[in-house]
Protein backbone atom coordinates (compact mmCIF):
# COMPACT_ATOMS: atom_id res chain seq x y z
CA UNK A 1 0.00 0.00 0.00
CA UNK A 2 0.82 3.69 -0.29
CA UNK A 3 1.42 5.69 2.33
CA UNK A 4 1.31 9.53 1.56
CA UNK A 5 -0.09 13.29 2.71
CA UNK A 6 -1.06 13.72 -0.42
CA UNK A 7 -4.05 11.14 -1.40
CA UNK A 8 -3.23 11.41 -5.40
CA UNK A 9 0.80 10.18 -4.65
CA UNK A 10 -0.69 7.46 -1.97
CA UNK A 11 -2.76 5.72 -4.56
CA UNK A 12 -0.69 5.93 -8.36
CA UNK A 13 2.25 4.60 -5.84
CA UNK A 14 -0.34 1.62 -4.43
CA UNK A 15 -0.78 1.21 -8.22
CA UNK A 16 2.66 0.89 -9.30
CA UNK A 17 2.88 -1.81 -6.62
CA UNK A 18 0.55 -3.83 -8.07
CA UNK A 19 1.23 -3.23 -11.70
CA UNK A 20 4.70 -5.11 -10.33
CA UNK A 21 2.99 -7.44 -8.30
CA UNK A 22 0.74 -8.47 -11.57
CA UNK A 23 3.82 -8.52 -13.85
CA UNK A 24 5.71 -10.77 -11.50
CA UNK A 25 2.54 -13.32 -10.75
CA UNK A 26 1.90 -13.30 -14.89
CA UNK A 27 5.43 -14.27 -15.67
CA UNK A 28 5.88 -16.92 -12.82
CA UNK A 29 2.57 -18.46 -14.17
CA UNK A 30 3.52 -18.52 -18.11
CA UNK A 31 6.93 -19.84 -17.24
CA UNK A 32 5.63 -22.51 -14.98
CA UNK A 33 2.45 -23.75 -16.41
CA UNK A 34 3.40 -24.15 -20.03
CA UNK A 35 5.84 -26.37 -19.40
CA UNK A 36 4.61 -30.11 -21.08
CA UNK A 37 3.89 -32.90 -17.54
CA UNK A 38 4.80 -35.57 -19.67
CA UNK A 39 7.98 -36.44 -21.79
CA UNK A 40 6.84 -36.95 -25.34
CA UNK A 41 9.59 -36.29 -28.49
CA UNK A 42 8.81 -32.82 -30.42
CA UNK A 43 9.03 -33.91 -33.64
CA UNK A 44 7.96 -37.57 -34.50
CA UNK A 45 9.39 -38.92 -38.05
CA UNK A 46 6.77 -40.68 -39.96
CA UNK A 47 8.05 -42.66 -43.37
CA UNK A 48 6.81 -41.55 -46.53
CA UNK A 49 4.72 -44.24 -48.19
CA UNK A 50 6.09 -43.03 -51.33
CA UNK A 51 9.47 -45.13 -52.93
CA UNK A 52 11.19 -44.38 -55.93
CA UNK A 53 12.08 -46.85 -58.11
CA UNK A 54 15.52 -45.29 -59.29
CA UNK A 55 17.15 -45.97 -55.67
CA UNK A 56 16.48 -42.47 -53.86
CA UNK A 57 16.65 -42.21 -50.43
CA UNK A 58 13.15 -43.14 -48.61
CA UNK A 59 11.21 -39.44 -47.61
CA UNK A 60 10.07 -38.22 -43.80
CA UNK A 61 7.63 -36.52 -42.89
CA UNK A 62 7.85 -34.47 -39.61
CA UNK A 63 5.23 -33.89 -37.43
CA UNK A 64 5.28 -30.97 -35.42
CA UNK A 65 3.28 -31.91 -31.78
CA UNK A 66 1.30 -28.83 -31.36
CA UNK A 67 -0.32 -29.91 -28.05
CA UNK A 68 3.16 -29.23 -26.29
CA UNK A 69 3.18 -26.23 -24.65
CA UNK A 70 5.85 -24.05 -25.23
CA UNK A 71 6.21 -20.36 -23.87
CA UNK A 72 6.42 -17.40 -26.36
CA UNK A 73 10.06 -16.47 -27.57
CA UNK A 74 11.10 -13.42 -29.57
CA UNK A 75 13.02 -13.47 -33.19
CA UNK A 76 16.39 -13.75 -31.01
CA UNK A 77 15.71 -16.48 -29.34
CA UNK A 78 14.37 -18.10 -31.95
CA UNK A 79 17.96 -17.81 -33.89
CA UNK A 80 19.53 -19.12 -30.94
CA UNK A 81 17.88 -22.08 -30.64
CA UNK A 82 18.26 -22.83 -34.24
CA UNK A 83 22.00 -22.60 -33.68
CA UNK A 84 21.78 -26.07 -31.82
CA UNK A 85 20.64 -28.38 -34.41
CA UNK A 86 17.49 -27.55 -35.95
CA UNK A 87 16.74 -26.76 -40.07
CA UNK A 88 13.14 -25.21 -39.27
CA UNK A 89 12.00 -24.03 -35.81
CA UNK A 90 8.08 -23.22 -35.56
CA UNK A 91 7.58 -20.85 -32.48
CA UNK A 92 5.12 -18.30 -31.31
CA UNK A 93 6.34 -15.00 -31.69
CA UNK A 94 6.31 -13.26 -28.17
CA UNK A 95 5.36 -9.59 -29.32
CA UNK A 96 2.91 -10.47 -31.70
CA UNK A 97 1.03 -13.80 -30.40
CA UNK A 98 1.53 -15.00 -34.12
CA UNK A 99 2.80 -18.33 -34.72
CA UNK A 100 6.07 -17.94 -36.52
CA UNK A 101 8.40 -20.53 -38.84
CA UNK A 102 12.32 -19.54 -38.77
CA UNK A 103 13.92 -21.87 -41.98
CA UNK A 104 17.55 -22.15 -42.41
CA UNK A 105 18.07 -22.04 -46.39
CA UNK A 106 20.59 -23.53 -47.84
CA UNK A 107 23.40 -20.22 -48.09
CA UNK A 108 23.01 -20.33 -44.33
CA UNK A 109 21.30 -17.50 -44.10
CA UNK A 110 17.12 -17.79 -42.30
CA UNK A 111 13.71 -17.21 -43.90
CA UNK A 112 11.17 -15.99 -41.51
CA UNK A 113 7.07 -16.51 -42.24
CA UNK A 114 4.95 -14.99 -40.27
CA UNK A 115 1.31 -16.11 -40.00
Amino acid sequence: MGSSNDLFTAVHSAVEKLEKQAVKARTKWRDTKRTPHKSSPEVEAEPSTETDAEGEPERHVYRVNSHQKRKPMTLDEALMDMEKKHDYLVYRDAETGRVSVLVRRRDGHFDLVEA
